[in-house]
């Protein structure tokens, strides 16, 4: 390893020491800590797991190592000043406290939220719903709009609701959420949707066996290998058609015990190395450097502000799919104009904006960005209310959407607005329950899914 990817490495895990300094042992349960893990990941485990295994020597289309080291270093670098943007929005010096089953259970109504998934669960087996493949936001693609707004966050807040109310369930819950994602043909979101319950859980003081967790993530991992060998057998075709449950059960147990990846010479020899090739996010920040270097300014802030524009509902702004792909989505911005080799890259949150601007207003922006993640997180962690829990749930999902990039933030902001009225019809509900039986919520506002801190319950200790 050259010393500037270890001087990247230790950057990526400087900003990890200073949230555990800052906010405490139970900093990892923040939606901004799990963006932080996700970049240990993708910006440094993968790149360590790559050189172990040579995986990139059989990759053609990533940059020489010396690019790819040096995109490391910058993508460290970014975290970092996005980490210190953090701490300038959130303020506090503890990470999120503990909440009250009873209370999630009285404000979050398991049976309605169930109610909510089935619909999109079954768009999504019906090839009409999440990761159908369709364009977002085309005429005939409502549902798969839809579906990619709510599937995650409806299914989280369902596990949520039914562990608090059942704190016994949660290894049974868990896993019915990963077959939700699994059955929609996605990886991602299998380990997204576990370790979202998972941080829930932990704020509500449930604790788990090492075993059971460890089973957990076994049976995670194994749907995970599943789906991978569906899709080298045949893609994503059947994920993206009306083939129903039971073929998708059946094509999952196909999968896994009769897997057709291939090891060899098409591929890198290595399961690790094509996993680690797959989560790796430094070849598009060498590659947008590289292009960087002959042009240093950029593609300029309108792909950033289409990007934006393009969460807008169609219903407000019907001509965002007429707006060329160049100017509404950065990476596409920088293949185009920057002259970046068109490859499926995998920008994260941190490298996305990258090609955008000259590298000190890159992180600038990023300055900005973090202190309006802190803002948020500020708020939405320490909320016992209904809204706080859905904004902490919304704000978790996208942390660990690294894929999606840091726009995807915007796309977050329409999941809580369209979530929003149904869970303060829920915490109504739960109110007027606790009223009618001649009891009183336990903190003023609570029920009514106001944003109320919960500073004087005891912190998560883990």
């Amino acid at each position: 390893m050259t010393f500037v990817l270890l001087a990247g490495l230790a950057i990526l895990a400087l900003s990890a020491v200073l949230m555990r300094v800052r906010y405490g042992p139970s900093w990892f349960l923040l939606p901004f800590g799990m963006l932080v893990i996700a970049a240990l990941v993708y910006h440094g485990l993968s790149v360590v797991v790559i050189r172990i295994t040579d995986a990139d020597l059989f990759s053609v289309s990533r940059p020489s190592r010396e690019w790819a080291d040096l995109g490391a270093l910058l993508s460290a670098i970014a975290l970092l000043v996005l980490t210190t943007g953090y701490f300038m929005g959130n303020r506090r010096r503890s990470g999120p406290p503990a909440l009250d089953a009873s209370v999630v259970a009285r404000i979050l109504d398991w049976r309605v939220l169930l109610l909510a998934l089935v619909p999109l669960f079954l768009a999504t087996v019906a090839g009409e719903g999440y990761a159908s493949g369709r364009a977002l936001g085309a005429e005939d693609a409502f549902l798969t709009g839809v579906a990619y707004q709510l599937y995650v966050p409806v299914a989280v807040l369902a596990g949520v609701a039914f562990i608090a109310r059942r704190p016994s369930t949660v290894l049974p819950t868990v896993g019915a959420t990963a077959l939700l994602m699994a059955l929609a043909g996605q990886r991602l979101e299998i380990i997204l949707g576990v370790a979202a319950i998972l941080a829930v859980v932990s704020r509500l003081g449930i604790r788990l066996p090492t075993r059971r967790l460890v089973l957990a993530g076994i049976a995670a991992i194994m749907l995970v290998f599943a789906i991978g060998g569906v899709r080298a057998a045949d893609e994503r075709g059947l994920f993206q058609s009306d083939s129903g449950v039971g073929v998708r059960l059946g094509a999952l147990w196909d999968g896994l015990t009769n897997p057709a990846i291939e090891v060899g010479p098409q591929g890198t020899g290595s399961l690790l190395g094509e996993a680690a090739l797959r989560l790796d996010a430094n070849d598009w920040a060498g590659n947008v450097a590289i292009a960087m270097s002959s042009n240093p300014e950029g593609t300029g802030i309108r792909p950033v502000l289409g990007a934006m524009m393009g969460q807008v509902p169609s219903a407000l702004y019907s001509g965002k799919l007429d707006v060329p792909i160049e100017n509404r989505d950065p990476e596409t911005a920088a293949i185009v104009y920057l002259s970046v080799p068109q490859i499926d890259y995998l920008p994260g949150h941190v490298a996305y904006l990258m090609g955008s601007f000259p590298f000190p207003w890159f992180l600038l922006f990023m300055l900005a960005i973090g202190a309006a993640l802190g803002w948020l997180d500020s708020r939405a962690a320490h909320s016992a209310g209904g809204l706080g829990i859905l904004g902490y749930v919304v704000l978790a999902v996208s942390a660990l959407f690294f894929e999606r990039g840091i726009v995807g933030y915007a796309s977050a902001a329409r999941t809580f607005l369209l979530l929003a009225p149904l869970i303060l019809i829920m915490s109504a509900r739960g109110m007027h329950r606790r009223d009618s039986a001649g009891g009183k919520p336990p903190i003023p506002g609570v029920s009514l899914g106001l944003d109320v801190s919960l500073d004087r319950v005891r912190s998560t200790t883990l």
